[in-house]
């Protein structure tokens, strides 16, 4: 799908979609919980629809003995397809995941080794991967700087096992809010687990036979999403007169860390932007340092892990700015963006969304500072976490036409 940006958003109210980093944690816990999942999420990501047909195939497999190896159909998810492998080796005693061809790549080895160690077989073959065996609770350990993702996943299947366990995380905790959500969802859902973070190691200690006792799940239970309220949020500071609503301020989600980087990146002289722990808001940080006054430079650094996104979203984030009229280039893991003031800038190029969700958002928002009309190649990919995205976008003055 092409969509063609002819006029950026000019103002209004936005209510912020439910956060799917929070709807996938709760989805989870209402599952195991036993709790009526089906549809709840229907409406707000394709992301969230994979997890709940997920759940959904394994909570029919442990209620029947002969039910079959169950198909988990993670699409193009990483959150599902991380959070649920572990969970598959609790819940069946064999267990197919498969999904597209990006994510089937996206790295996983830390945490196949981890569960190879406990009991799991894990064999890859035709982009699907096959798990048996059950696993087995103990010490599981994992260096700071992979995904964090891992470490959830084991969070929600270890309180499961007959067994205590274990989970210590040595070097600093890359993305630690986002652990943070899932300890706080398991919380809610009467899961307890001791959690120790320091610069150096991380442990976590969970007790076995726990049982998931969420009290409810619905819309009405999930918080807004900071990660894409964040869009907004920047279209405001760029010159939208734009409110978005129902972000919660003591959130536990990094992404709230978008209001400091706004009240601060006018500020004279270089800006260093450490995003270690906020992975996702760079999209959001890039268009601010396209803004920046002429001349001033933005480094945004520790950015390792983002080549292993829905994109490689160094190289798609830079391309992006580049496309916009914008002065981007990367380095392995960081990316420097000269700002170039007030001044409008001319779009040299189609955006390739790179089948990425928040280079589409990206793209959009930057329309405000491009003197022309905006294409995104690819916008359909907006789907993954925003469906209603342009819907929004149209209902705050923006002018869009799709092909």
């Amino acid at each position: 799908m092409k969509t063609i940006i002819t006029r950026p958003p000019s103002g209004g109210t936005i209510k912020a979609i439910p956060s799917k980093s929070a709807a996938h944690r709760l989805l989870i816990c209402a599952c195991l919980s036993g709790l009526d999942i089906q549809g709840v999420c229907e409406n707000l990501s394709e992301d969230l629809k994979a997890t709940t047909e997920c759940l959904l195939a394994l909570r029919d497999v442990s209620e029947r003995d002969a039910a079959g190896t169950p198909v988990l159909n993670c699409r193009e998810s990483g959150s599902t397809l991380r959070f649920l492998l572990p969970l598959s080796a609790v819940l069946s005693s064999e267990a197919c995941l498969e999904g597209s061809e990006r994510l089937m790549n996206r790295p996983l080895k830390e945490l196949e080794e981890q569960l190879r160690g406990h009991g799991c077989t894990i064999d890859k073959e035709n982009g699907k991967i096959h798990i048996s065996g059950r696993l087995r609770g103990g010490k599981f350990t994992l260096p700071g700087d992979v995904s964090s993702q891992y470490i959830s996943g084991l969070l929600f299947a270890l309180p499961l096992l007959h067994e205590d366990s274990e989970i210590c995380v040595s070097g600093g905790l890359q993305s630690r809010p986002y652990v943070e959500m899932t300890t706080e969802a398991l919380k809610q859902a009467n899961i307890i687990v001791e959690a120790n973070c320091g610069e150096t190691e991380s442990i976590f200690r969970i007790k076995g036979n726990q049982k998931y006792e969420l009290g409810s799940f619905g819309l009405e239970d999930i918080e807004g999403d900071w990660s894409n309220g964040a869009f907004w949020l920047v279209a405001d500071a760029l010159g939208a007169k734009i409110s978005c609503i129902g972000l919660k301020e003591d959130s536990v989600q990094g992404d709230r860390k978008i209001k400091e980087l706004i009240d601060t990146y006018s500020r004279p002289g270089e800006w260093i932007v450490d995003v270690g722990q906020t992975p996702d808001l760079v999209p959001e940080i890039a268009l601010l340092a396209m803004a920046r006054k002429d001349g001033e430079l933005t480094k945004i650094t520790n950015g390792k892990r983002l080549r292993m996104k829905e994109s490689d979203r160094i190289e798609s984030v830079v391309t992006t700015v580049n496309h916009l009229g914008g002065n981007a280039k990367a380095t392995e893991d960081e990316i420097h963006i000269v700002g170039t003031g007030d001044r409008k800038r001319r779009p040299l190029a189609p955006i390739d969304s790179f089948n990425d969700h928040r280079i589409v958002m990206m793209a959009s928002i930057g329309a405000l500072l491009c003197d022309g009309p905006v294409e995104i190649i690819g916008s359909q990919a907006v789907r993954k976490s925003y469906p209603g995205f342009f819907e929004d976008y149209k209902s705050l003055g923006g002018r869009v036409l799709t092909e």
